[in-house]
């Protein structure tokens, strides 16, 4: 299921980047003391997905949010300049 998922995303992004302006802002992120947190994988994909789905339907990011390596996460912004707002939620 892991490696459909990451075909799946990997094959959305270049179909989302094929487009005439080649400028794009990228956001990584990293969790801030993220050890302390037991449950945070479940919690951070919950959020980031929510946070995909409104900030794709607001033309903020051009791709969903993609956890890259444990407590780190990516998309990419759109347009270069308009960073999107995530909730640390505390």
């Amino acid at each position: 299921m892991t490696a459909c998922i990451f075909i799946y995303n990997s094959l959305l992004l270049y179909v989302k980047m094929q487009t005439k302006n080649r400028t794009h802002g990228v956001l990584i992120a990293d969790v801030v003391e993220s050890r302390s947190h037991s449950h945070l994988r479940s919690s951070l994909n919950e959020k980031l997905r929510i946070a995909s789905i409104a900030q794709l339907d607001d033309k903020l990011v051009r791709v969903p949010y993609a956890v890259t390596a444990g407590d780190e996460f990516q998309t990419i912004a759109r347009p270069p300049g308009l960073y999107p707002q995530v909730d640390s939620g505390s």
